[in-house]
């Protein structure tokens, strides 16, 4: 069973080194990578010459920016029987990826799954398909880390990412393009689980409060509020996006943590200018299903090597 990786990536060049790293201790011959380099320079190049050979890589610049914009420009190019969306600054543990092709293989009726963060680079994938779920709508609001995501290919037809949603994508909305994603998967048909031991790595960001961390929260909040709205989320589930950061704000606050308070603060702030968008705002995003005609620029070592 072929897999296609979509990484996308614009600023970093160890942390791509160390993926390919990773990716050649699967010992998988039926892996390739589309990697969508956003970068305005030729940084990325020294690192698809050493990696040509290993493993089929083909190098796709574009001049677009926005993480779903360049997931789709990704899956222009995706042949793979699963395709996978990994981050410019994950690894994958040792044996994952055979794991991972192994449950499709096994089970027929799976459309695709999701696993689990993990900053432990010491974490094991024994046992790793104890706990599973199935995903619906209200599942995948905490269960989809976008890095983690696999899908057989006819599973996502001709569904993209929301380009108004995500990191670059130049709104106000900067999460949650995932499970606004995996929702549409979903009520297309497809049967999704999640595997809590299924573990990547992946850096925490959030070890020390910084102003741009601060940022980052309210604008992950922004796109949590506005997932809310385009997909008319219960008033419960709603109240307690807003409820669990309003009470870690006030309890930080009393345990003289002024940084972290501020941090679920600016979650509260987000959240709430999300909800609250204008019904204009909230068409826009429903009008941006798919990308508006953005096509990746196959420059220099655009190709498939090897």
């Amino acid at each position: 069973m072929s897999l296609s990786l979509i990484l996308c990536t614009v600023g970093r060049c160890e942390e791509i080194a160390a993926f390919f790293d990773s990716l050649l201790r699967q010992r998988r011959d039926d892996v390739d990578v589309i990697l969508v380099d956003q970068n305005a320079d030729d940084r990325l190049v020294p690192i698809v010459e050493r990696y040509t050979g290993h493993f089929p890589l083909r190098h796709v610049r574009t001049q677009t920016r926005g993480l779903s914009r360049a997931r789709n420009i990704g899956l222009k190019y995706a042949t793979g029987d699963l395709i996978g969306f990994p981050d410019d600054d994950c690894e994958y543990f040792d044996h994952f990826l055979p794991r991972v092709a192994a449950m499709f293989e096994r089970d027929s009726s799976l459309g695709g799954l999701t696993g689990y963060p993990t900053a432990d680079r010491d974490s094991t994938l024994a046992n790793w398909n104890d706990d599973a779920m199935t995903l619906d709508r209200l599942a995948v609001l905490n269960r989809c880390q976008e890095f983690t995501i696999f899908l057989r290919r006819e599973a996502i037809g001709e569904i993209r990412f929301n380009d108004a949603l995500g990191v670059g994508a130049g709104t106000p909305w900067g999460a949650d393009e995932g499970p606004d994603f995996l929702i549409r998967v979903i009520e297309r048909g497809a049967k999704l689980v999640f595997y809590p031991k299924l573990f990547v790595y992946h850096p925490d960001k959030v070890q020390t409060i910084t102003p741009a961390q601060l940022q980052r929260a309210a604008s992950y909040a922004r796109g949590r509020g506005c997932f809310f709205r385009l997909h008319r989320f219960p008033i419960a589930t709603v109240a307690r996006g807003v409820v669990r950061p309003a009470v870690g704000a006030m309890l930080y606050l009393a345990l003289l943590k002024p940084m972290r308070s501020r941090y679920y603060a600016a979650v509260v702030r987000g959240m709430l200018r999300g909800l609250t968008m204008s019904a204009a705002e909230l068409r826009e995003v429903r009008q941006q299903l798919i990308p508006p005609g953005a096509d990746g620029l196959t420059l220099g070592g655009a190709h498939v090597h090897g």
